[in-house]
């Protein structure tokens, strides 16, 4: 558990801590959960915690998972050192509006930043970046909004071995949409059979996201003061070509005022 000064109390998760399904792939009921209490609210994380994703030449796991409300400061913290040369992926996502700025340290790259303002009062911004570790790396990563109120977010960091860590992104797509249960992220198109795409879909909502059926589930995270939450998942796309629109759907059915889709393509190592 983090408390930063000037910050709301974050609850930060390492998924090794929680049970694991035999099938590696969590259900609504079967989800391993964890409670903190955050400014007075009850926020909820929500972990798969079954094996790393393991294909080709890839492997990808998933740490720094964080949930809560923070005044502006918003760390990602792994649970382990990262080795020189490992590819780190950042994904926020919090409640701001596209207009709010959203800053990460400064070696890392912003892959894209989908939101918007929403009109019924979920505004949702959600953003996917990326980093090579150098010799020496932090103990976490710090996010910064710049609302200047307080803000619910959550986070995660996925470890990747096996990508091409000179170009590792290859393309990328990704929408916002208002006012639906079901929603999509747009077709990607994969220049190679041995490359993986990693799906970050996100809601203003806390009940659970279920994502594409191509992807393998990785992690997801909510927060429930301020709701938000956070699905991942990653394939190896081997027929390569575009992807098509992959959708995710609310458990719940729930229509959630702001969710967003997004694709990235990790390109494999040479």
């Amino acid at each position: 558990m983090t408390l930063s000064a000037g910050c709301g109390l974050l609850l930060d998760l390492d998924s090794r801590d929680l049970p694991t399904d035999a099938g590696g792939v969590s259900d609504a009921s079967s989800d391993a959960r964890a409670a903190a209490v955050v400014d007075g609210a009850s926020t909820d994380a929500v972990v798969p915690t079954g094996a790393p994703f393991v294909a080709g030449s890839f492997t990808i796991d998933t740490t720094g998972y964080i949930a809560g409300e923070t005044l502006g400061l918003f760390a990602l913290t792994p649970d382990r050192a990262i080795a020189p040369g490992t590819l780190l992926i950042a994904l926020v996502t919090a409640r701001v509006a596209a207009s709010v700025g959203i800053t990460g340290p400064t070696d890392w790259m912003i892959v894209r930043r989908e939101g918007a303002d929403d009109a019924s009062g979920a505004p949702l911004s959600q953003v996917v970046a990326w980093h090579i570790a150098g010799a020496s790396e932090p103990a976490s990563y710090d996010w910064t909004f710049s609302a200047g109120t307080l803000v619910g977010a959550v986070g995660m960091l996925l470890v990747v071995s096996g990508a091409d860590t000179s170009s590792p992104i290859e393309a990328s797509s990704g929408r916002w949409t208002g006012d639906a249960f079901y929603f999509a992220a747009p077709s990607v198109d994969v220049a190679a059979s041995t490359d993986v795409v990693v799906g970050a879909f996100g809601a203003s909502a806390d009940a659970r996201l279920f994502g594409p059926p191509a992807l393998q589930d990785l992690a997801f995270i909510s927060n429930a003061a301020m709701p938000c939450e956070l699905w991942v998942g990653a394939a190896l796309w081997s027929a390569g070509g575009p992807t098509g629109e992959q959708p995710a759907t609310d458990a719940s059915g729930t229509t959630n005022g702001s969710s967003i889709g997004q694709l990235i393509v990790l390109r494999s190592a040479p």
